[in-house]
């Protein structure tokens, strides 16, 4: 829900919001060299907004499901989220515009399908963890969901 005050002369042609999002790639050898990939993730354009007026919009952007991304300790990739939004002034006038850095991602909480838990790369690549193991079982009504290892950590191992 947002309120969006006109208090100009003129009309809001136009108000878009974007989701956006730029990968950066990074090489260090034979030289230092960058790429950058720049996506939208999602938009929503919201309708004209008279002059000396108030509206109150309430839209939602859908936001795709994606995973947590955190290349923190590594200088090969970084990941960018930013939500745009460009508001088109009607006549002789400069549109504005706003970039705001945003961070995507989400895990998922409960699955009930043991294929969609996560496992971690690690584990995957058969590295050992020196966590202490123990057993988590789920049981409803239907019989079990999942059976697996999980560490102290909760993260789930094959």
């Amino acid at each position: 829900m947002a309120d969006i005050e006109n208090k100009s002369n003129a009309d809001i042609r136009l108000v878009e919001c974007k989701i956006d999002q730029k990968i950066t790639y990074y090489s260090d050898y034979p030289a230092r060299h960058s790429k950058e990939l720049a996506s939208p993730l999602c938009s929503k354009r919201l309708p004209r907004i008279a002059a000396h007026s108030i509206q109150s919009i309430d839209e939602q952007i859908e936001v795709p499901k994606m995973p947590v991304v955190n290349f923190t300790n590594c200088h090969l990739f970084e990941v960018r989220q930013s939500l745009n939004i460009k508001i088109y002034i009607e006549g002789c006038h400069r549109n504005l515009t706003a970039n705001i850095p945003i961070t995507l991602g989400n895990f998922p909480i409960r699955s009930e399908n043991y294929s969609e838990i996560p496992v971690p790369i690690m584990a995957s690549l058969g590295t050992p963890y020196p966590y202490e193991m123990e057993q988590v079982s789920n049981v409803n009504e239907s019989g079990p969901i999942y059976s697996a290892q999980c560490n102290q950590y909760g993260w789930w191992l094959k």
